[in-house]
Order: C-alpha cells, then sequence, then structure tokens
C-alpha cells in the first residue's frame, strides 16, 4: 500500500466556507504548507500552490505529513489514462482538536475525488446520478474536501482542522508477488 497523510485547515465564514483541493502532486511540508502567502502578509512561508488553486484571500491550507507527492502515472486525459484507485484503497478523515481545546463537533466533510484519483462510483445512470463525475482541475488529481457551516461549532473563527489518510493499494498487493498482474 502506498500511504499519504495529509494535516488540513479548512476557512470558516469569514472567507466564505472556500473548498479546499488537496493536489497529491504537490505535497508541501510542515514548515510550508501548500497555500497562498496572500493570506498570511508577513506570517509563514508557504509553498506556493498552483495558478486557480483558490480565490484570492483563503486561510486554507494543507501539508503532506512526510513532505511526500503521490506520483499518478497514466492521470485522466493521457494517452493511456487509468484511475490510481482501481485496484483499491482507502480515505479516512478524522478531525483534529485546535489549541484552544474547543470540542469538535463530530461532522466530516464531504469529499470529491477527482477522475484521475477515482472514475465516476456509479456508472449506470439507472442506480442514480446523485454523485456526479468530477473532473481533474488544470492543476492535476486532487482530493477536495467540501466546506459549509455544518462543520463549524459557534466558537470557531479561525478554522477547522482534519487528518486526512489515503491509502492506495499496489500492483504487487493484488497476488502478493512484487511483479502483480492487475492492468
Amino acid at each position: 500500500m502506498i500511504h499519504r497523510a495529509y494535516v488540513v485547515k479548512l476557512a470558516p465564514l469569514l472567507q466564505a466556507f472556500p473548498n479546499l483541493d488537496i493536489v497529491v502532486s504537490l505535497p508541501g511540508t510542515a514548515l510550508a504548507p501548500v497555500g497562498l502567502q496572500a493570506s498570511y502578509p508577513g506570517g509563514p512561508v508557504l509553498t506556493p500552490a498552483p495558478a486557480g488553486w483558490a480565490v484570492a484571500g483563503t486561510l486554507n491550507w494543507y501539508y503532506e505529513v512526510r513532505g511526500r507527492s503521490l506520483r499518478l502515472p497514466n492521470p485522466i486525459g493521457s494517452a493511456a489514462p487509468v484511475a490510481r484507485t482501481r485496484l483499491g484503497g482507502y480515505l479516512s478523515i478524522v478531525p483534529l482538536e485546535d489549541s484552544g481545546a474547543l470540542a469538535v463537533a463530530g461532522t466530516i466533510p464531504p469529499v470529491a475525488l477527482s477522475a484521475s484519483m477515482a472514475p465516476n462510483p456509479i456508472t449506470n445512470v439507472l442506480l442514480g446520478n446523485e454523485i456526479g463525475a468530477f473532473a481533474d482541475p488544470a492543476y492535476g488529481p486532487v482530493i477536495r474536501l467540501i466546506n459549509a457551516a455544518v462543520l463549524y461549532g459557534g466558537e470557531r473563527v479561525n478554522g477547522i482542522y482534519y487528518l486526512v489518510s489515503l491509502g492506495l493499494a499496489e500492483n504487487q498487493d493484488e497476488d502478493g508477488s512484487n511483479l502483480g498482474f492487475a492492468t
């Protein structure tokens, strides 16, 4: 399994609840999370976010715990597109208590995986179309956390924090050998 763990901050109403795209190829670090430097004038040094990542002024940021990117060899739109999760995997989200020791409401944000991470999960239209396909943004495959008022308690004004863990199976996991067989 390939494992990645992201610490993320979602900005509250002061920023109009902007969504957060975790760009898996841009990990950031604990000392320089991925974010918009303009949001923190005179503040911490941030890893520059890709063009079009978010509207100016958002206080969202994230970083991968070990500072490791996730390589996607054949993103959707390439000559041989392959969804990275085709062999299976997991995604978990855990709320983190902030330094003010405020209680966690227990609500986690909805998540969308872009097409190179996972294709449309409901391909049979007769089963419903409640979950639509989500194309990769111009800056690449992402895990998108959907921000909303329901995630915040009345006293939260600075943001809310989560640990997002992602695990992806590899070909060698499928049959127990290092050669693999899944295509």
